[in-house]
């Protein structure tokens, strides 16, 4: 029986003391890089939303005389502009939250997880903020609307793909790093050579 203890030896429920703290030392530096990631992204998800929702000049139909709602083509071209705008802010706050993320880029691994993780809950968080901004209910403010009135479309994102622009973006910074900073365990490994 050898490598194995016996019960009643002293080795019986032994730990390594060199092992239990690295592990519980990674384990609060996995907590905090989740728990700042996660208020990070709320702040940025807030104030993205806040300026997608300023930035889009809806378009909007305008009411006729006789009832009718018409809109012009240049206004159908900005149907699109919700869409557009999201993205930009979206890469922006990404690359943001990308940024932010490299300081736990020592975890390895999981600070790209908590960072992709963060970025779709900013995601989210613009997403829902933006539409709590906007007007809603087009179909409601158009029959209230009076000849003469501009009707603006619903504030909302008609290609919901365009979330995931924010955890592509995130991840960005942490792969350029990863791929161009210097190797720890190369240079480690030619110190002790």
């Amino acid at each position: 029986m050898s490598g194995l203890s016996q019960p009643g030896s002293p080795q019986e429920g032994r730990v390594e003391p060199a092992v239990e703290p690295v592990k519980r030392q990674w384990g609060l530096r996995f907590q905090r890089c989740l728990l700042t990631s996660l208020l990070t992204c709320l702040v940025i998800g807030g104030i993205g939303g806040v300026v997608w929702k300023l930035i889009v000049m809806l378009p909007y139909y305008s009411v006729g005389a006789e009832g009718k709602a018409r809109t012009t083509e240049r206004m159908l071209t900005d149907f699109v502009a919700p869409d557009a705008w999201f993205s930009v802010v979206a890469a922006a706050g990404g690359l943001l939250i990308g940024l932010l993320g490299l300081r736990f880029v020592r975890l390895g691994w999981p600070a790209v997880v908590t960072t992709a993780v963060s970025a779709v809950a900013a995601a989210l968080l613009c997403w829902g903020v933006g539409i709590l901004m906007g007007p809603s209910d087009f179909t409601g403010r158009l029959a209230q609307a009076m000849p003469g009135d501009q009707v603006p479309i619903d504030f909302t994102l008609q290609a919901p793909v365009a979330i995931a622009i924010w955890p592509f973006a995130a991840v960005v910074p942490l792969l350029l790093w990863s791929s161009l900073a210097p190797d720890r365990e190369v240079e480690a490994a030619a110190q002790t050579s």
